[in-house]
């Protein structure tokens, strides 16, 4: 991320970056696939020399290593390119992907789960309430018919 869009809060709308950004983040992985191809293709074409060619010396075999491996350059360039044009793609796609499926099915599942458990504690409130309501309800006629009988009642309130 860019230094200037660290400090700010990102918004789903507010995601978007310059190419330039993209191009300079995979700009190490093109250099490293273009170094790595490189030097496969030369080690390839070396070791066929060595084991196959009629040189004599080093710098015989060096000259004509480097003249089969410069023809494939601007291809390994190429390629290399390529290969990350087609990484940022993916990683594109997979982003895309993932925010329209957080979008679509994630985000209101989780909003009608978070509604239910609403529903369900104000109903398990409301069920509290009417126990509690029942326990005091019963624990006053009780009180009143001992006292209309003229009976001590020494049992406790119930909790609330």
């Amino acid at each position: 991320m860019s230094k200037e869009r660290e400090g700010r809060d990102e918004t789903p709308d507010d995601n978007r970056i310059s190419p330039m950004t993209v191009a300079r983040n995979w700009l190490p992985w093109c250099a490293v696939l273009i170094f790595v191809m490189t030097l496969g293709w030369t080690a390839l074409i070396a070791w066929d020399e060595v084991v196959n060619g009629n040189h004599s010396n080093f710098l015989r075999t060096a000259i004509v290593v480097g003249t089969k491996v410069a023809p494939a350059a601007p291809a390994t360039v190429l390629y290399a390119i390529l290969i990350v044009g087609i990484a940022d793609a993916i990683g594109g796609f997979a982003v895309v992907t993932k925010r329209y499926l957080e979008r679509k099915w994630i985000k209101p599942l989780i909003e009608r789960q978070k509604a239910e458990a609403e529903r369900q504690k104000a109903e398990g409130r409301a069920e509290g309430r009417k126990e509690a309501n029942r326990d005091w309800v019963a624990w006053n006629r009780r009180r009143v018919d001992a006292e209309t009988k003229g009976e001590p009642f020494n049992e406790a309130p119930p909790a609330s």
